[in-house]
């Protein structure tokens, strides 16, 4: 309950202060804590869709004031309830609907209010339902846009990658992947689901633990309370894939009691949290056939065939494991545990080694800019085998989980595809990179490293051959496209601006110039913007904001 009412008074501070998505997860924090039914569940979802329909988000506080209605409402407020569900509809122009819903906000003014007060209150209903809706952000629908094809179809040798790629496997790198032709930029070359994904934590609570899809009325699964679904659709998706009644209730173990009986801190809890995830990706039973020989190509097979490293407390670790999964599944069976425990230690350094940030562009209607937020981490086996540069020729984005994966320069036949592990040398020092890079277990001898290559605050402008007359044209171009496209706080990029295919085009015929004939050098802020502008243009077109008229 001091958790409850903690995420309750949470919910209504950020209200107070406008931060709206804010306050509607504190609210789905308290309803995720709550039971079924019950009247801190109906107080919370009351207040979810308070603010839901503040935010313009009529369907979704419709639902959460009916949510609300079925469970323990008090009498004395449900038409409230009713009057809010009146607005809804009227604003989506569901008139009948919304004539119904203020017929009834009216009946329970009559059954539950005192006789002297229900002149008053009746009055007040009508001019509700009459007045405009108190918008206190501007409304819109994210549509999220299907992952593109690959560029000249699937590659049979490696899955997710394109025919454009082979890997290969050299003396310095081990495997790597290399160009089979040549490559234009903004060419698809993968498109993979990861095997393992989980939501930051604060991601929970506004994206759904299934497909990812961002939503403020989200419904917790009631038996371990540790995910939440945007609609039934996908609780029954995930309900009958890895999500079962064996991993649901280990979760409700873990959630219920370990951590109470066990008084663990935030970190320790948050490991012991991810061994359950893990299982719970794959399924308690697929881990228990599992076999290493006969499995190698399976899902999980390709995941333990990635490279991982061993950490001084291997034997903490995994006994760890063992005790959750002894705990939470209520296993006795010795053998089976050990190797659920073997499993789990090597998948938790697999995925810490090769783990990706999955984002997605978050978008500020007032100034029509977007930024890009991570929303959580996922392991991608077929993109873990590109190795690490920090001037990488590719970058990623996300369809919700799906990675796809493009060149962002012009890539030649035989020439090693790169991609990133942490940041590039644009905006780190060489020192700290290599010392981020140190959690790979390995010393950074890409171009940039071994050159020294300075970050982007010390490069020149535009090299000299781009200020002829015959380039001058083009630079002028680019530079509106990028003046345009810059924010006044240097942060966000304009959305509607970067989704044109023709600020690509000017990109990419930029680009060129530094390619042909004589390779220029590409030290200087010029085509450092062209690249961050080939990046958010790939970013951009992954999901569609669409304006709601208010």
């Amino acid at each position: 309950m001091d958790r409850m009412e903690h995420w309750k008074r949470q919910g209504s501070s950020f209200y107070s202060k406008g931060e709206l998505v804010e306050a509607a997860a504190a609210y789905a924090r308290c309803i995720a804590l709550s039971s079924p039914g019950n009247r801190e569940r109906a107080l919370a979802l009351a207040n979810r869709s308070a603010v839901l329909v503040v935010m313009g988000r009529y369907e979704e506080s419709a639902s959460d004031a009916e949510r609300a209605l079925q469970a323990d409402y008090p009498d004395v407020l449900r038409f409230r309830l009713h009057l809010k569900r009146a607005l809804c509809f009227r604003e989506m122009a569901q008139m009948s609907r919304a004539e119904d819903e203020l017929r009834r906000a009216k009946d329970m003014v009559n059954s539950h209010i005192p006789e002297e007060k229900i002149g008053n209150i009746t009055e007040l209903l009508e001019k509700s339902y009459v007045g405009p809706v108190d918008i206190k952000s501007f409304p819109f629908e994210v549509e999220y846009c299907p992952s593109p094809q690959l560029a000249k179809g699937g590659n049979i040798d490696c899955p997710g990658f394109s025919a454009l790629v082979r890997v290969e496997t050299d003396g310095f790198y081990g495997r790597k992947v290399v160009a089979a032709q040549d490559i234009s930029p903004g060419e698809v070359i993968l498109v993979e689901e990861p095997v393992v994904s989980s939501l930051k934590n604060d991601s929970e609570w506004t994206h759904c633990a299934q497909c990812y899809k961002f939503c403020l009325s989200l419904m917790p699964c009631e038996t371990c309370r540790k995910i939440s679904f945007c609609s039934d659709e996908c609780k029954s998706a995930s309900t009958a894939g890895v999500h079962s009644m064996a991993n649901c209730t280990a979760m409700s173990r873990f959630n219920s009691d370990l951590q109470t009986v066990m008084n663990l801190s935030e970190t320790i809890f948050s490991t012991f949290s991810r061994i359950i995830d893990l299982i719970s990706s794959f399924g308690i039973d697929t881990l228990i056939a599992f076999d290493p020989e006969k499995d190698s190509k399976s899902l999980l097979g390709r995941l333990l065939d990635l490279c991982f490293h061993r950490v001084e407390q291997e034997e903490q670790l995994k006994r760890a494991c063992a005790f959750v999964i002894r705990h939470c599944y209520q296993l006795d069976d010795e053998q089976v545990i050990q190797k659920l425990a073997d499993l789990s230690y090597r998948v938790i350094l697999i995925d810490k080694a090769n783990s990706y940030s999955i984002e997605e562009p978050i978008f500020d209607s007032r100034s029509a800019e977007f930024e890009i937020k991570i929303i959580a981490y996922g392991t991608y086996p077929s993109a873990s085998l590109m190795n690490h540069s920090c001037d990488p020729n590719v970058v990623s984005s996300f369809h919700r989980k799906t990675m796809v994966i493009r060149a962002v320069r012009p890539i030649a036949k035989g020439e090693q595809v790169f991609n990133r592990y942490c940041n590039s040398f644009y905006n780190m020092p060489k020192d700290v990179r290599q010392n981020r890079l140190g959690m790979y277990s390995f010393k950074c001898a890409c171009e940039a490293c071994t050159k020294d290559w300075p970050p982007a605050k010390m490069l020149p402008d535009e090299p000299k051959f781009l200020l002829a007359e015959k380039t001058r044209p083009l630079l002028d171009k680019f530079q509106g496209v990028l003046s345009k496209s810059r924010s006044a706080n240097g942060v966000g990029v304009n959305y509607e601006l970067l989704r044109k295919d023709d600020t690509f085009r000017c990109c990419v015929d930029l680009q060129q110039l530094y390619f042909e004939p004589q390779r220029w050098s590409r030290l200087d802020k010029t085509y450092r913007a062209v690249e961050l502008l080939l990046y958010y243009h790939f970013c951009a077109k992954t999901r569609n904001f669409v304006m709601r008229p208010v």
